[in-house]
């Protein structure tokens, strides 16, 4: 199928949130396949993160979400076509100029044995230091600044062993924020957290979009990305199927040929964003 792009909405300015194209675009993919032990999971894709937006990738099971997140962070190379950075070709960055622009947020990051959650977010300041510039007070600064941001200055003496599954994530996120990159890219970062604390790390990711910063998160659940995203990215079969603000891409007619979903979209009566209602299934 032919992918159907649509212009993002809301701030379609120069550089504003809703803007597609080369131009507004710090990180793009153009043409890539992403394969694992040569076989092809992404095909041929072609997508723009608008400067400064919340992006939502959705779509099914097993269609390349992680896949395309991974080529995106330089984690995944892509066996033909090519990420951009700025317009830089990420395969021609070094790894230390790459991880000063961009932070990865993986799925179900582990923790090396014993590490305080001090010394865990420190270490988002390693692409920061080399030989000539160890740790310093803006080290210190960023560090600090970063857990205050995701509030866990009151651990910084726990063991993240010892710490819950929310309160993990939001430490993994202060080191992700310690790198004080502009990019921000998460990987399902609500996957194993109770609805509680899923809107706890969704509101500090919309909180940290509306500070400026560009968010590229993979997402299972329709209605957070919706209510949170300034612009989504719909896949199947390795495929970009729609792209859009969540109203212009969740509708019934293109869940429907995404997930194979019968469904309603109403209007979600705390936030105005599209909300999906699976329809009932017939009793047999």
């Amino acid at each position: 199928m032919t992918p159907t792009t649509t212009a993002a909405g809301p701030g379609s300015g120069a550089t504003g949130p809703g803007v597609t194209g080369p131009a507004a675009a710090p990180l793009r993919a153009e043409r890539v396949t992403l394969a694992y032990d040569r076989t092809d999971v992404v095909h041929d894709l072609s997508v723009t993160i608008p400067r400064a937006s919340f992006t939502v990738i959705i779509g099914p099971n097993g269609c390349g979400k992680s896949t395309l997140l991974r080529a995106l962070a330089r984690t995944l190379r892509p066996r033909t076509g090519e990420v951009l950075l700025d317009g830089e070709p990420l395969t021609r960055l070094r790894s230390r100029d790459v991880a000063r622009r961009l932070a990865l947020l993986p799925q179900s990051p582990l923790a090396p044995e014993a590490i305080t959650v001090g010394d865990l977010v420190a270490r988002g300041r390693y692409p920061h230091q080399g030989l000539l510039r160890q740790w310093s007070a803006a080290d210190a600064v960023a560090v600090a600044d970063a857990m205050h941001a995701t509030e866990v200055t009151e651990l910084r003496d726990r063991l993240v062993s010892t710490l819950s599954g929310g309160q993990r994530q939001r430490v993994w996120l202060a080191m992700a924020l310690a790198q004080q990159t502009d990019l921000l890219l998460l990987d399902e970062p609500t996957t194993f957290l109770d609805i509680a604390h899923q809107f706890e790390v969704m509101d500090l990711c919309a909180r940290l979009h509306e500070e400026g910063r560009t968010l590229v998160a993979v997402l299972h659940d329709l209605n957070q990305a919706a209510r949170y995203a300034t612009h989504l990215v719909a896949m199947k079969d390795g495929r970009v199927v729609a792209e859009g603000t969540p109203a212009e891409v969740v509708t019934p007619e293109r869940i429907a040929e995404i997930f194979d979903l019968a469904c309603r979209v109403v209007e979600d009566p705390e936030t105005g964003t599209p909300m999906v209602i699976p329809a009932r299934r017939p009793v047999r």
